[in-house]
């Protein structure tokens, strides 16, 4: 049993057919570096000009983010590309309209609030792992707050095929409706 099964069991009257399957793999690590690659780089090149031009106040970790995305060789980014590709085509053949996928949002309970990035970063790698299957693919994703594990939520990821963006938002409301008594 997992934190994740009750709101799984929920799923069941909106969905129907529920099967769980094996998705772990080797791939898990490296479709986390392939969006910590891809995403510092695209948003370098979304705000160059205006970093540039008016030379903005931002958080460090932000300021971090872009200045490490503009140094990424093109090697980096060229498989980062390819990495994307096959994993949007993988999905694309297993979201089939009608479908979602569930995952953990987290390999853990959530991380605590303030912790010094020393240590969040590679909590943050190990949660990218899990979580960029959206942003990588371009697959609507969304997280939704789950059962408490030691004190701290763990959270429920759903995907599913592009333009089921409305169906996943109702699946969110449904799971985060509290149950009358």
């Amino acid at each position: 049993m997992t934190a994740a099964d009750p709101m799984i069991a929920c799923l069941s009257p909106l969905v129907g057919d529920i099967r769980q399957e094996m998705m772990a793999s080797p791939r898990l690590s490296a479709r986390g570096r392939a969006q910590r690659t891809l995403s510092p780089h695209e948003a370098w090149l979304t705000f160059k000009d205006w970093i540039e031009r008016d030379n903005p106040r931002m958080a460090f970790i932000v300021a971090r983010g872009l200045i490490l995305g503009s140094m990424i060789p093109a090697s980096e980014r060229t498989w980062a590309a390819l990495m994307r590709d096959e994993d949007r085509a993988r999905l694309t053949y297993l979201l089939l309209p009608g479908t979602i996928l569930c995952t953990p949002t987290t390999p853990f309970p959530a991380p605590r609030r303030g912790l010094p990035i020393s240590e969040l970063d590679p909590i943050r790698d190990r949660i990218l792992c899990l979580c960029a299957h959206g942003g990588l693919t371009g697959m609507p994703q969304v997280s939704i707050p789950g059962a408490p594990v030691g004190g701290a939520p763990v959270g429920l990821s759903v995907l599913g095929a592009r333009g089921s963006d409305a169906t996943l938002v109702a699946v969110a409301q449904a799971l985060s409706v509290e149950p009358k008594t």
